[in-house]
C-alpha cells in the first residue's frame, strides 16, 4: 500500500504523539485529499512540499495515496527531519531555515502543503513566508493550508484552554487589528525557532489580504481542521 509504518521515537518530535499506534497523519492527509478534489486541483504527476513537516507525518499518508506525486518535507527541527529521511523514504526531506529562502528554484512547485504553521507566524513573518511560497510555486499551483480565526478561540474556551483574559485579549486584538499574536517557544522544537514563532489568530479579511498580490481564493472550509482550525486553498496568479 506503499504506507510507512515506523513510528518515531519519543525523542523525535512527531505529530500526534498521543497515538500508540500511530503510522501517519491519516486525518490531515484525508482533508487535504478532500479540500484538493472540491477545489478541482486534485491531480497525479505533481510535485508536492510540505512545509512544517515534521518527522513526516502527513507526507507518508500523501505517498500511499498517489504513487506518481514527487513528495518533499522541510522543518527547521532538524532531529525530526533527519529522521525521516532515513525511514520514510517515499518522500525526500532535508531540515529548512526558519527564515526564507526555501532550496527550490523559482516556479519549481505544483502544490504546497502547511498544516499549523501560519497558525504559529508572527504576522510579518507570515507574509515574508507566503511570499515565499509564492516564488517557488507554479503559475496556476496550489497552497492547501490551515490557519486560526474565530474557530479557534471558540475551540480554546470549548476545551478549556486558556484563561478568560488571553481569550478576551484575543478576541480585542483580532477586532482591532486583525490578528492576535503571541510568542511562544514550544516544547520539543528546534533551538533555531525565534520570537516570529508562537501563537497567531486572526480574522478571515486580515489574513486573505496578505494573499491577494499573488494568489486566488480556491476553496475556503471554515472549522474544517478538527473544528480548531479553518483550511484555505489558494492557487498561484
Amino acid at each position: 500500500a506503499n504506507l510507512v509504518t515506523v513510528r518515531p521515537p519519543d525523542n523525535v518530535h512527531r505529530m500526534q504523539r498521543g497515538d500508540p499506534y500511530w503510522v501517519g497523519d491519516f486525518f490531515s492527509g484525508n482533508m487535504i485529499i478532500h479540500v484538493l478534489q472540491q477545489c478541482g486541483l486534485l491531480r497525479s504527476s505533481q510535485t508536492i512540499l510540505d512545509i512544517g513537516c515534521s518527522s513526516g507525518s502527513l507526507l507518508r499518508v500523501l505517498a500511499a495515496f498517489d504513487r506518481s506525486w514527487v513528495l518533499h518535507g522541510r522543518d527547521p527541527i532538524a532531529s525530526a527531519v533527519n529522521w525521516a529521511n532515513e525511514n520514510v523514504t517515499t518522500a525526500r526531506f532535508k531540515p529548512m531555515h526558519t527564515k526564507p529562502p526555501l532550496d527550490f528554484a523559482e516556479g519549481s512547485l505544483d502544490g504546497v502543503t502547511a498544516i499549523s504553521v501560519w497558525s504559529h507566524h508572527r504576522p510579518d513573518a507570515a507574509q515574508t513566508w507566503i511570499n515565499e511560497i509564492a516564488r517557488v510555486l507554479k503559475p496556476g499551483g496550489w497552497f492547501a493550508m490551515t490557519f486560526s480565526t474565530l474557530h479557534h478561540v471558540y475551540w480554546m474556551v470549548k476545551n478549556r484552554k486558556a484563561k478568560t483574559e488571553i481569550i478576551d485579549a484575543m478576541l480585542k486584538n483580532m477586532a482591532l487589528r486583525g490578528n492576535h499574536f503571541v510568542s511562544v517557544k514550544y516544547k520539543g522544537e528546534d533551538a533555531e525557532t525565534d520570537s516570529d514563532w508562537g501563537q497567531s489568530c486572526y480574522s478571515r479579511e486580515f489574513f486573505f489580504e496578505m494573499f491577494r498580490e499573488s494568489f486566488n481564493v480556491a476553496g475556503y472550509f471554515p472549522g474544517l481542521n478538527q473544528g480548531n482550525q479553518d483550511v484555505a486553498v489558494f492557487t498561484r496568479i
